[in-house]
């Protein structure tokens, strides 16, 4: 969705000849990093209000949403990692690096633990929302 118009705007670089990135286009790409985590954050946080107000269609719409603005943050990660735009281990990572990969992952934990709670006999249920059910195994992997 975003990722794809993000591209057509050639805002991705993937980094010099060198190995290495312009400061502009790293920080530009952080940026929209984080604007999609921000987007499925408030989605996330839209579910809690679904339930209080008991509109079901709509919570599993958002809750759709937010899982497709999730995995496409995790498919820019991935591709921000293969371009050197994430530092390495040996490396500090600033605060807003930081808050930004932890935000991520707290939002793709949760919903790997919320799949998790559903019954067995509500899993297709889930699948047809568009969510992996995986349940003996990790789906998701993690960041590293």
């Amino acid at each position: 969705m975003l990722s794809s118009m993000w591209k057509s705007f050639s805002l991705w670089d993937g980094g010099n000849a060198a190995g290495g990135s312009s400061p502009d286009a790293r920080g530009r790409t952080w940026r929209f990093l984080a604007a999609l985590v921000c987007l499925a954050e408030v989605n996330l946080n839209l579910l809690a209000l679904y339930v209080k107000d008991r509109q079901w269609v709509s919570l599993g719409l958002s809750a759709r949403r937010s899982w497709k603005l999730y995995e496409e943050s995790l498919e820019v990660f991935k591709q921000m990692k293969e371009a050197n735009y994430i530092a390495k281990e040996g490396l500090e990572k600033s605060i807003e690096e930081q808050d930004i990969l932890s935000r991520l992952q707290f939002g793709v934990g949760l919903y790997h633990f919320m799949v998790s709670l559903v019954p067995p006999g509500l899993l297709m249920v889930v699948e047809a929302i568009g969510f992996q059910v995986c349940v003996r195994t990790n789906c998701g992997g993690s960041l590293e």
